[in-house]
């Protein structure tokens, strides 16, 4: 994880000029990756999700790092419940 002032954060923030909904986004699944880390298990949703930003704003991580992540993980989940309730039970189940 990236190391940024409190200031500078701020700062990155406010004057971020890609398109912030995509910023938010990125970050609420990078966060969802940051949570399995032994780190950040017990850690608040707000110290989690400003650990995703500050990882995304320094270019710690990328946007295709996260999406390729993101869909792994997508694609594990809904093989274990494929397995545990077959595919035709699958829609019951939101992944």
């Amino acid at each position: 994880m990236a190391k940024i002032d409190n200031k500078e954060f701020e700062t990155k923030v406010t004057n971020f000029d890609g398109d912030k909904y995509n910023m938010s986004v990125l970050s609420f699944l990078w966060a969802k990756q940051l949570k399995k880390r032994e780190e950040f298990n017990y850690k608040p949703h707000s110290e989690l999700i400003k650990a995703a930003l500050t990882d995304i704003l320094s270019g710690a991580v990328t946007k295709e790092h996260i999406i390729e992540i993101s869909a792994k993980n997508y694609e594990t989940k809904k093989q274990w419940i494929e397995l545990a309730v077959g595919k035709s039970n699958l829609f019951l189940y939101p992944l």
